[in-house]
């Protein structure tokens, strides 16, 4: 603590709050932490933990890494940033927040499936029945796909043990992609890649929600890196430490991979355009 307590007076110091031990939450501290010790910041790394709170000075900034780290932290008086929240409004972190959000817009995703498959008219979705975050982002595609001429059809599914009936549902429906969304009530490493086997076999292009997921088998898909939530999280508090106590919280997009499996092209007899013919980074 001697580094940290002789530096507390020029503001330059912060806590990254981890929710807790995990190689991704690592990632992203190491790209925090890198950031911030460029511009000569002091900064020390707590662990959240059943038997304690996190120690950290009342005043300190922070960026906190995990769902559970940013809802701990809204009491905390001092500047805050959060990251690697998977669902900000579940979180219910409020509208003063600052952070980088962790979904990618649908308008984005859309306008990224109509440049991978032009001809394509119909989208199909899975979603877990009586989830809110599922139902919130079956809108807002449905929204966006309509500005691009595109129907939804959108599959309720009870439970992981029915993923194979509902999908079955929208093959029968003939719909041109399936479109996936990074749920956990949804989708686990077993059922997209019982999903992934499916979709091959019945030659249904899959629009992927990381980049694991278009290696494994998706046509083509979007993800966010670790790296860039630290990168972006810090960016946003080295902003937030020049602006005067109490400005509103900003949220911002964040920086993501869009990736394409070429060898499921081939296999579906898909030719994809030039401009994603490999990986590049979104804005």
């Amino acid at each position: 603590m001697g580094a940290w307590s002789a530096r507390r007076s020029n503001g330059r110091e912060a806590v990254l709050v981890l929710s807790r031990e995990a190689e991704p939450f690592r990632k992203c501290e190491r790209a925090a932490r890198t950031a911030l010790e460029a511009e000569g910041w002091t900064v020390r790394t707590e662990v959240m933990n059943e038997k304690s709170p996190p120690a950290c000075p009342a005043d300190a900034s922070l960026i906190t890494v995990g769902t559970e780290a940013a809802v701990w932290s809204k009491a905390h008086a001092g500047a805050k940033v959060f990251c690697m929240v998977a669902d900000v409004e579940s979180a219910a972190l409020g509208t003063g927040s600052a952070g980088v959000l962790a979904e990618i817009p649908a308008a984005r995703q859309v306008a990224l499936l109509r440049q991978a498959l032009p001809e394509a008219r119909s989208v199909g979705v899975l979603f877990k029945r009586g989830s809110a975050r599922g139902e919130r982002w079956v809108a807002a595609l449905k929204q966006e796909a309509a500005k691009s001429g595109l129907t939804v059809d959108a599959e309720p599914v009870d439970s992981k043990e029915n993923i194979a009936s509902a999908l079955d549902a929208l093959i029968r429906r003939r719909v041109d992609v399936l479109w996936t969304m990074p749920d956990g009530a949804l989708y686990d490493a077993n059922t997209i890649k019982a999903v992934l086997h499916s979709t091959l076999e019945a030659k249904l292009p899959v629009f992927g929600f990381s980049t694991p997921v278009v290696k494994a088998g998706a046509l083509v898909g979007v993800g966010i890196t670790p790296d860039s939530q630290g990168a972006q999280a810090a960016a946003l508090l080295l902003k937030r430490a020049k602006e005067a106590p109490g400005a509103p919280g900003q949220t911002v997009e964040p920086v993501y991979e869009v990736s394409v499996n070429q060898a499921v092209a081939e296999r579906l007899g898909v030719r994809l355009p030039p401009s994603l013919a490999g990986e590049r980074k979104g804005d």
